[in-house]
């Protein structure tokens, strides 16, 4: 089988290898939940059209066989414990629901560089040694958060921004000093803007800018 139309669910400590899957290519929708699995072992990349869940598995330290190339549905990456990057998910270019990667204490830097459109929002909260945040091709967003990331020093590169259909929150990063990354021509926030407790933050950048708030 290389090609599953509905949704792949592996779930619990007992899924420590995905050999018996054998060359499984796509998947309608795929969820990884509490498994003992230390990376995506199968022997092409899987590309997913739907959902992609990936929760609370403890030793995951490479997903960088899972991949999505256009579309998804929503995008969920929460408590992993050891992951350290986002892997082959930086090919995403919109989300129609919701993208959230909150707490995962070893991922370093989130790379949704190709990301054009995430229409569902944005969530990026709690992740302890995120250094920093690419999106430097999106142009439209729901509401969008970034909180409690306790190492962010930067978010890239958001020239090409343009709305924020809902409220922009910048929340408790505390060696974030600025938001020199905003775009300078942003036509409207349609919510409210909400920067709090970030010690280090000493310039709005080109959020200065924005037309419509």
């Amino acid at each position: 089988c290389w090609e599953l139309g509905g949704k792949l669910t592996l779930r619990g400590p007992a899924i420590s290898s995905l050999d018996k899957l054998g060359d499984l290519r796509t998947v309608g929708s795929l969820e990884l939940d509490s498994t003992d699995l230390s990376a995506i072992g199968t022997p092409s990349p899987i590309d997913v059209l739907g959902d992609i869940a990936i929760h609370h598995n403890s030793k995951l330290v490479d997903i960088s066989n899972v991949e999505a190339h256009g579309d998804l549905s929503s995008l969920m990456v929460e408590y992993n414990d050891v992951l350290p990057s986002l892997g082959g998910l930086s090919d995403i270019t919109r989300v129609t629901g919701m993208t959230m990667i909150e707490s995962n204490p070893k991922l370093a830097a989130i790379d949704l560089s190709h990301a054009t459109r995430l229409e569902g929002g944005l969530t990026v909260q709690d992740n302890d040694v995120l250094a920093s945040i690419d999106l430097g091709d999106l142009t439209s967003v729901g509401n969008f958060t970034v909180s409690h990331n306790a190492a962010l020093t930067t978010i890239k590169s958001l020239s090409s921004l343009q709305y924020v259909h809902g409220t922009l929150t910048v929340n408790d990063n505390d060696k974030l000093s600025g938001l020199d990354g905003m775009s300078s021509t942003m036509t409207s926030i349609d919510g409210g803007i909400v920067i709090t407790g970030n010690s280090a933050l000493s310039s709005l950048g080109q959020l200065t800018h924005v037309g419509v708030v």
